[in-house]
């Protein structure tokens, strides 16, 4: 698959997300680290988006992680910052 077929392939998944969010009439949120802001990137990159995407957060560095999430400091000292620990506590720190 060449570059523009996973591009296409990525904003189709995308659209498929935020169709099914509105029928749901739920939103996205995210909260990224090692993406860099990536996937807000992807959702933004959409035509409408704004209808389905809430707000994103990029938390990169640990202090950041703690502040604007709320993720305990002990949480990344002990299973570090890229961790399923660390991510699932990311989550309940958007919600």
């Amino acid at each position: 698959m060449d570059t523009n077929e996973n591009q296409m392939s990525l904003e189709s998944l995308v659209t498929q997300v935020g169709d099914e969010l509105i029928s749901r009439g739920e939103n996205l949120v995210t909260a990224e680290s090692c993406t860099g802001g990536w996937v807000s990137m992807l959702v933004t990159s959409i035509a409408g988006s704004s209808s389905w995407f809430d707000r994103g957060f990029v938390t990169y560095s640990n202090e950041s992680k703690q502040e604007m999430l709320s993720v305990d400091k002990q949480v990344i000292e002990i299973h570090g910052a890229v961790s399923e620990e660390a991510a699932r506590h990311m989550v309940q720190g958007a919600i």
